[in-house]
């Protein structure tokens, strides 16, 4: 039995020192698969419906321009009327013209169609005997200055598109022919009203001459101006005398309304001499029987302020 055993066990260690023999298994053959061609489907080009572009609109076209070239002397309101346009068209027309200085040279448009023929020059009126000061001209701080001229009415009748050619030398040499312009259209009979214009760039000392003053009468029975009056009227002057406000009651005196209601300040130093000026404009309408307030100021461009006077124009 004892034999037995160790030939089993020797059996064993034979089999485990042998080695193993690997025998590869052979794959099937795959079958050689068949490519089919897959076919998609070309989508077929829609065709879209042709919109017709619109025509084109025929061009209109627009009349060329009239161009007046500012002759020596001639005002902005001459010319106005020279054409039969009023101011206010006139200056519409033409936004970017420099009014003060209003220098020859300048191109202005008159509106309307081409071709048009301005009315003939009207043969020069007979002077006015208006009075006026001597003008002065004060330099600002930006380098421009302001020219005034005070203008009284001695005459029984109105007078109205007030303006004076002067003519400034400055201390660079050059000579400069600018209008002023009332900053009313209307001076009443026995009323004084301030000129103005401005230079945006000049070297002073200047030296100021009138050359020419204009005014035009109005007919008595004109309709375009209102009778009109400012009471209650308070001046307030500051204390370094840069400046002054103005308060009143404006009051028609007929009973019409007025539309437009200007109010020209002017200020005055010890000496006299017209220093500062301004228009004053009312906001709204005023109605006969209710007072419009008159709130405005008034700069000086020169010395101390110790007085104010005050003129208004009123139209329907």
């Amino acid at each position: 039995m004892k034999r037995f055993f160790m030939l089993l066990l020797a059996g064993l260690l034979l089999a485990g020192c042998s080695q193993s023999i690997f025998t590869p298994t052979t794959l099937p053959s795959l079958p050689v698969g068949t490519l089919i061609p897959y076919f998609t489907a070309t989508p077929t080009p829609t065709r879209l419906a042709e919109t017709p572009m619109p025509a084109s609109p025929s061009p209109t076209l627009s009349p060329t321009p009239f161009i007046h070239t500012v002759g020596a002397g001639e005002v902005f309101s001459a010319i106005a009327a020279r054409y039969g346009l009023t101011v206010d068209e006139l200056k519409a027309a033409n936004p970017d013209v420099i009014l003060s200085p209003f220098l020859a040279g300048q191109k202005l448009i008159i509106p309307g169609q081409s071709g048009f023929t301005p009315t003939p020059l009207p043969p020069t009126p007979t002077p006015l005997p208006v009075q006026s000061n001597a003008p002065l001209c004060l330099a600002d701080a930006a380098g421009g200055a302001w020219c005034f001229l005070l203008v009284h009415n001695p005459l029984a009748e109105s007078l109205e598109n007030l303006e004076a050619v002067l003519e400034i030398s400055a201390a660079s040499g050059s000579v400069i022919r600018a209008t002023a312009s009332g900053l009313l259209n209307l001076l009443p009979a026995g009323a004084s009203l301030p000129l103005a214009a401005y230079l945006p760039a000049v070297t002073p000392p200047l030296e100021v001459r009138l050359l020419e003053l204009r005014a035009l009468p109005v007919p008595a029975d004109d309709t375009r101006y209102l009778p009109v009056r400012l009471e209650d009227v308070n001046i307030q002057i500051a204390s370094d005398g840069r400046s002054a406000s103005v308060q009143g009651q404006i009051l028609l005196e007929g009973e019409i309304p007025a539309t437009l209601v200007w109010a020209a300040l002017s200020a005055y130093d010890a000496a006299g001499n017209l220093v500062g000026v301004r228009r004053w404009e009312s906001p709204t309408a005023i109605q006969p029987g209710v007072a419009g307030l008159l709130d405005g100021r008034v700069y000086s461009a020169g010395g101390e302020i110790v007085r104010v006077e005050v003129l208004l124009e009123a139209r329907p």
